[in-house]
């Protein structure tokens, strides 16, 4: 049964037969997400179906084991063990992606050309978005109703603890994000991602392993906050990069050299998504030349120094979430709202 999830509050609809895509890193729990009962700004299509049908005639060109079909449509076979075969049809043009079940629930990790589904349609969704002025950030944030702070960081920096430490201590606020955000550089403002679910990540190796053949629901932010998600946009407040160190400052954007701190981000940004890389959008760009120019499309990232220029921005650097905490609230002026218990 296919259904129509508000993947992120007023920006993504995602039209689906899975509860469940591993991959979708900006919501792949759309169990917790709520029917799209009106349309939003982009609308995909994620559809697990065992009926493959293509005639050798409709193909008109090919790049490695990806083929396009005469209605522009890619269809990706691979057949990995004589009866195991992981099928695919992309439709660039409708937003659309169909994998067989058996592509679903056996692709986990990225093995050289095959990606998990899941990776498949955050890539598709990443170009999409890019092509509109849009990023989407490695990143937590908070609201209140002068606007949004972003903390943005590498992994195990603390971003979801930190987010945790205002939402805890700060009844007023409006949780955004833990693990990604999505901004609409044009106008400044940032989309919540309430399906994401990293909060007990830290799995042990056995429950690693188990994650390769079934992914669990977990308690996403919908769950854990429930009205305390912003649904909808907000405007930039202030942008803090995260960064871990022993000293415990706060420096203003402008007593640090530019051109670095955008290559932490882009190095961030290289290191959490793949869409630059993916040899399914590799081989649609090769294939049609309608389509997007994956590596004219790298130059949008200059939406980076966009969205710095036009905010606040500080790079706080400390050892924990606490210290990260303590400090962002400081610049702030925040009070901390919540009494201690004695």
């Amino acid at each position: 049964m296919i259904s129509r999830k508000e993947a992120i509050p007023k920006l993504i609809t995602i039209e689906t037969n899975e509860e469940i895509i591993p991959g979708f890193s900006i919501s792949p729990f759309l169990a917790d997400a709520r029917e799209a009962k009106k349309e939003t700004i982009f609308c995909f299509r994620f559809l697990v179906t065992s009926k493959f049908y293509i005639d050798s005639h409709d193909i008109v060109g090919v790049f490695d084991k990806f083929m396009l079909l005469k209605d522009d449509s890619i269809y990706y076979s691979n057949q990995i063990f004589p009866k195991i075969k992981l099928n695919l049809i992309f439709k660039p043009y409708k937003d659309e992606i169909q994998v067989n079940p058996m592509y679903l629930g056996l692709t986990k990790e990225k093995i050289g050309s095959v990606y998990p589904p899941g990776v498949l349609l955050l890539d598709c969704t990443f170009v999409k978005l890019l092509t509109h002025n849009y990023l989407i950030l490695h990143s937590g944030g908070v609201s209140d109703d002068d606007g949004a702070y972003l903390f943005i960081a590498p992994p195990n920096t603390s971003k979801t603890t930190t987010v945790l430490q205002f939402l805890n201590n700060h009844k007023n606020l409006l949780y955004v994000g833990e693990d990604t955000v999505i901004v609409d550089v044009s106008r400044n403002c940032v989309y919540s991602t309430p399906h994401t679910s990293t909060f007990f990540h830290h799995d042990n190796l056995f429950e690693h392993i188990k994650g390769l053949f079934h992914v669990n629901r977990k308690s996403t932010a919908r769950h854990l906050f429930g009205e305390r998600v912003l649904e909808t946009s907000r405007s930039i407040s202030t942008i803090f990069l995260l960064q871990k160190g022993s000293d415990n400052k706060v420096i203003p954007l402008e007593d640090v050299d530019f051109d670095e701190v955008i290559e932490i981000l882009l190095s961030i940004q290289r290191y959490e998504f793949s869409w630059f890389k993916n040899p399914l959008l590799r081989a649609t760009s090769f294939l049609l030349d309608s389509w997007h120019n994956i590596d004219e499309l790298l130059k949008k990232e200059e939406l980076l120094r966009k969205l710095l220029n036009q905010n606040q921005v500080f790079l706080v650097r400390s050892s924990n979430s606490l210290q990260f905490y303590r400090l962002i609230r400081e610049i702030v002026g925040y009070q901390n709202t919540i009494p201690r218990v004695t």
